[in-house]
């Protein structure tokens, strides 16, 4: 009973209201289950869902898979592979990605750098790095260890489509 109540509250704490563009507010979900094989070293998988409201549908799933290897206190190294199908356009991107993240010890600071490659390559871009920093704060030590957060991330994509400027 107490493992179903765990997975309904974040379940019910993972949902999010995304709008990038004034006229195309989304739902996003995300879920996943991470396991410690070692004290150092974990694997994962999650699955997302964004819900378009102008289309009344789901605009885009990702399932993704990763491993974290953890060197010493508050560093993670990180690998992993993520497909992703859009329902509008009914096609499948793979990315496969390495993650880095730090966090002192004692700051509710943590930030992330995550180099991310497209395959088969976009138009737009074929490779993106993304740079994120994120601050929580632990509510709840046990049972659930609960902890609202805020996060900033920049994007930068390389390759693709040359930029074109006129003077």
């Amino acid at each position: 009973m107490r493992l179903f109540f765990t997975i309904l509250i974040n379940v019910l704490f993972s949902l999010s209201l995304i709008a990038q563009d004034p006229m195309e507010l989304q739902f996003w979900s995300s879920t996943g289950v991470q396991l410690k094989v070692h004290k150092k070293l974990s694997f994962g998988t999650s699955y997302f869902t964004a819900y378009n409201f102008e289309d009344q549908r789901i605009s885009f799933t990702q399932l993704k898979g990763y491993t974290s290897y953890s060197p010493w206190r508050g560093t993670y190294f990180g690998l992993g592979y993520l497909m992703a199908r859009s329902t509008r356009k009914k096609t499948n991107s793979h990315r496969i990605y390495g993650s880095m993240s730090y966090a002192p010890k004692g700051f509710p600071i943590r930030q992330y750098l995550i180099v991310e490659q497209f395959f088969p390559k976009l138009k737009k871009y074929g490779t993106r790095i993304n740079y994120a920093i994120r601050v929580k704060k632990t509510l709840i030590r046990k049972p659930f260890r609960m902890a609202p957060y805020t996060t900033a991330r920049l994007f930068y994509f390389l390759g693709g489509r040359s930029v074109s400027h006129y003077d």
